[in-house]
């Protein structure tokens, strides 16, 4: 807790704009003197933490791009609707053999709802909820299982 706070309150870890650091995960800090190497790429990604769901193995058949949701507008029979473009072009519309797999799909994005150290947050003036957890891909994960027709909303102890 002293450690989380010491590093909510460094002025060393301002951003150029004029952002302080904001420690969201307190467990993160333990590993903080065992990194060696800090990997980066030309886009940003790992500073700017944007996840997108890209491509997964369901039962053996890999869905990847246009095909992944094309096989839950079958499963699901629902509209989607994701505020990242690059998502919807991932979207909706299987052929007839995903179709057997129905419950294996569906199956997939319910543990993906479910197995995660995520929590749902009331946005302010809104009912909407919005997800925050130790990673950026889990917090990915909640988006896309909610997108599928699981939607999650708080743990319980039970």
């Amino acid at each position: 807790m002293s450690q989380e706070m010491k590093m909510n309150e460094d002025t060393r870890m301002i951003t150029q704009l004029n952002i302080i650091s904001l420690l969201v995960c307190s467990n993160l800090n333990e590993e903080l003197g065992q990194v060696r190497m800090i990997l980066f790429d030309k886009t940003g990604t790992l500073t700017c933490n944007q996840m997108e769901f890209k491509k997964c193995s369901i039962e053996g058949t890999s869905y990847a791009n246009g095909d992944l949701y094309k096989v839950v507008r079958d499963a699901y029979e629902q509209k989607g609707s994701f505020e990242d473009e690059s998502s919807v072009e991932m979207i909706f519309e299987i052929s007839s053999e995903a179709n057997k797999s129905d419950a294996d799909i569906k199956s997939f994005f319910r543990v993906m709802a479910l197995c995660h150290t995520g929590i749902a947050v009331e946005t302010e003036g809104s009912n909407k909820l919005h997800y925050e957890a130790e990673s950026p891909e889990e917090v990915t994960f909640l988006y896309v299982a909610q997108e599928f027709g699981h939607h999650w909303h708080m743990k319980s102890p039970q």
